[in-house]
């Protein structure tokens, strides 16, 4: 399903179940700073598609990040949703704000740049790449 912009408003178009639900698959890379990590990737079913990397909110790479990745490639984008947590994942907002202070500025500089650098090369992008993010993952 896809929306199209009208004078009024958006209106909702169904697709007739033709396009098939993209799947996440876990991917990893050593940083140019030599840290191991990973994320999690949607293929779209076009040959080469532009790509976006999702960072997440101060809850860590949960289901909803993930979601919305799966949402993109079905829209058509090479999605990558990085995991600046390393794996840790909030319930309560005091574990997210712990591990959003945990989280070295420089390092997830270094995370987001190794990551842009892969996925200019992969073989189902195009070459561009955009972020976007949520809350912390935003700023």
């Amino acid at each position: 399903m896809s929306y199209e912009n009208r004078k009024q408003g958006c209106r909702r178009v169904e697709d007739g179940g033709k396009a098939a639900a993209a799947t996440l698959e876990t991917v990893s890379l050593r940083t140019s700073g030599g840290q191991d990590v990973s994320a999690s990737l949607a293929r779209p079913s076009a040959a080469k598609a532009p790509t976006i990397i999702l960072i997440h909110e101060w809850w860590g790479l949960n289901d909803r990040i993930k979601a919305v990745a799966r949402e993109s490639a079905n829209e058509g984008y090479l999605a990558l949703a990085i995991d600046l947590y390393g794996g840790k994942v909030a319930s309560v907002p005091e574990d997210a704000r712990s591990f959003m202070k945990q989280v070295d500025p420089e390092v997830a500089t270094d995370t987001v740049s190794s990551w842009v650098d892969w996925l200019r090369i992969h073989d189902r992008g195009n070459g561009n790449v955009a972020t976007i993010g949520w809350c912390y993952g935003g700023g």
